[in-house]
């Protein structure tokens, strides 16, 4: 889960929300209101069940007025949850860890990830 949820997550959402090492984007720093940086260790009220379950909502049905989009309608709940699964991960991630974990495989390309 954590390969194919950090190719996607590398593919899709580290130019918005970052990688391990990085503080800003110009994607980033663009948005208005400006994403959170997932990559960084959260304070919230929230058990890791309870940011799971938030994490797959805001992917799946996106966010209005926020720039982030709903993923729901071209990617199944399995392939979410597998993004889902690589957020709770990064924090805790290098970026030497993160490099290796967002890697596609080898022959494998970002086209055929995407028919997956």
């Amino acid at each position: 889960m954590l390969l194919s949820g950090g190719q996607d997550y590398n593919e899709m959402c580290s130019s918005c929300h970052l990688k391990p090492g990085v503080t800003t984007s110009d994607m980033n720093a663009g948005l208005y209101p400006q994403p959170p940086n997932l990559s960084l260790p959260r304070m919230m009220n929230l058990d890791a069940k309870q940011r799971a379950a938030r994490h797959f909502w805001y992917i799946k049905h996106g966010v209005k007025a926020s720039g982030m989009p709903a993923w729901g309608g071209s990617h199944t709940d399995e392939r979410i949850w597998a993004m889902v699964a690589f957020i709770q991960k990064m924090p805790s991630l290098t970026p030497e860890q993160y490099q290796i974990l967002t890697a596609p495989a080898e022959g494998e390309s970002a086209v055929a990830h995407d028919e997956m």
